[in-house]
């Protein structure tokens, strides 16, 4: 039961909608073998999956050139677009035949569009699931960078190609061909009390993450910050700040690869403050935070997500310019005044496999 995974490499947060299906599918039936095509690296996959994964690079899908975690270099896009699209013949030739060669049954993309195209060469079924398809997020920028028009042509017609689609909350587009499920997230695997034991931090005291997903971001400013303005009644824990973990005060830095899984960090925290991003908003949700929220300037999805965080989290709002600055640390009480959300939220990922298996 082999089955190929075409992951945008754009960030973590397709892998990590990707990892919770995956993780789903195996539970129901143990015995399918995926096959990963991604640029994402191999220790995030074993981390979420807790098992052996076999990575294959696809060359295909990186969404935006980014400058960082929130701004988009469109120039950059462009060029690196063009040496990609369209597909090159022989390129879909030599996937489809590496698909045969290890024996695929069907193929699932996370919005990487070379996958679909990969498929329907090879003669295999494809499911696309999404929350947004790139035709869609390049459109939105073609009025400012018009190169990306004719791009975002080509790849909407390999997304409306795929012979099953699903779309999971809260999702751009909505398609009537498409299937809906709920947001997709990863579970936790440890306790809040384990979790804090593990870090130090003792039970009772308010706790708050910073994330900016799986893109750097520069926390240099952040640290000047808090060595004068440090409080000593609430602890942050900063992700990816780091290339090792680091205590300054009640501040902790971890790095990207930390060895603490990510939801078991967002699940023992009394609020999270980061990016607008879908996986963040996703295990968010599942962990029933508060959510102060960094929408992304001139990101199409960003008010997407924004109006369901708005309805269904409680939130607020952090703009761009208070969070660079570290002017979020004098809202880290309107943040943590926020009730958690009692009522849970559906499993998106458990529905997504029931239909897979």
């Amino acid at each position: 039961m082999r089955t190929a995974y075409f992951i945008s490499s754009h960030g973590f947060g397709h892998a990590a909608r990707a990892c919770a299906v995956m993780a789903a599918v195996l539970e129901r039936a143990p015995d399918v073998r995926f096959e990963l095509f991604t640029s994402v690296p191999q220790w995030f996959f074993e981390e979420s999956l807790g098992r052996p994964v076999r990575l294959h690079d696809s060359g295909g899908d990186f969404g935006l050139v980014q400058t960082d975690a929130l701004r988009e270099d469109l120039g950059a896009t462009v060029k690196e677009l063009k040496q990609r699209i369209p597909f090159r013949p022989e390129d879909l030739d030599d996937l489809a035949r590496q698909l045969r060669e290890l024996r695929v049954e069907r193929v699932i993309c996370d919005i990487a569009p070379i996958g679909l195209a990969a498929a329907r060469e090879a003669g295999l079924p494809s499911l696309l699931i999404e929350n947004f398809t790139w035709d869609w997020i390049y459109q939105h920028y073609a009025e400012t960078e018009p190169n990306l028009g004719p791009i975002a042509d080509y790849l909407a017609e390999i997304f409306y190609g795929a012979d099953e689609h699903i779309q999971t909350e809260p999702y751009c587009r909505p398609r009537p061909s498409a299937s809906a499920v709920a947001p997709v997230s990863r579970r936790p695997r440890h306790g809040r009390q384990a979790v804090r034991r593990h870090l130090g931090i003792p039970e009772s005291s308010p706790l708050v993450m910073v994330t900016m997903g799986g893109i750097e971001w520069d926390y240099a400013d952040l640290e000047r910050r808090l060595e004068s303005t440090e409080r000593h009644d609430v602890w942050l824990l900063i992700a990816g700040a780091a290339d090792r973990t680091r205590r300054v005060g009640r501040t902790i830095l971890l790095p990207h690869h930390s060895g603490f899984y990510h939801p078991d960090l967002i699940h023992a925290v009394d609020g999270v403050l980061g990016k607008l991003g879908y996986s963040t908003l996703a295990e968010v949700a599942a962990a029933g935070v508060a959510f102060g929220y960094v929408p992304r300037p001139g990101f199409a999805e960003s008010p997407v997500l924004e109006t369901w965080v708005r309805r269904h989290l409680p939130s607020l709002r952090v703009e761009a310019e208070s969070f660079v600055s570290g002017d979020w640390l004098d809202q880290i009480d309107d943040l943590l005044s926020l009730s958690r959300r009692k009522a849970p939220i559906a499993d998106g990922a458990a529905e997504i496999a029931r239909r897979i298996v």
